[in-house]
């Protein structure tokens, strides 16, 4: 299992006071850092929450002249017995009253990590994502 170590804030360059300047770690190696793509179509934007097995990032999709929000569960495990695990909870979640609880898209990350992608919407509290 992949343990989150050190900083988990947002970014790439070595100075932990300036804004995005830490990397989403786990194991001592970065997962994401903004301007990262999700699936060739997410750009990481910052870290929203943390929890045990996941962690949610906002990312934005360019359609044109349009931006869309997103929200992005990334999991921090990435065996096979996890995989199919988080493969079910993610079809599980398609069938939820709530359009923000569905995922729009879902995949597995260059390093191996699951992802699912929510749609953005202004005032919801995604922290019950973070129970993936």
């Amino acid at each position: 299992m992949a343990a989150l170590t050190g900083a988990v804030a947002f970014g790439c360059n070595d100075s932990p006071t300036e804004p995005g300047s830490l990397a989403l770690m786990a194991d001592d190696y970065r997962i994401l850092a903004p301007g990262d793509l999700i699936a060739n179509r997410y750009s990481v934007e910052a870290l929203y929450a943390m929890g045990a097995r996941l962690a949610l990032v906002s990312a934005s999709q360019q359609l044109g002249s349009v931006k869309r929000w997103v929200i992005a569960q990334i999991f921090y495990r990435r065996d096979s017995q996890d995989m199919e695990k988080i493969t079910e909870r993610v079809r599980a979640l398609t069938e939820r009253r709530e359009p923000w609880q569905r995922p729009i898209d879902f995949g597995v990350l260059e390093n191996g990590h699951a992802f699912a992608i929510f749609t953005h919407q202004d005032g919801v509290d995604y922290s019950p994502l973070l129970m993936g």
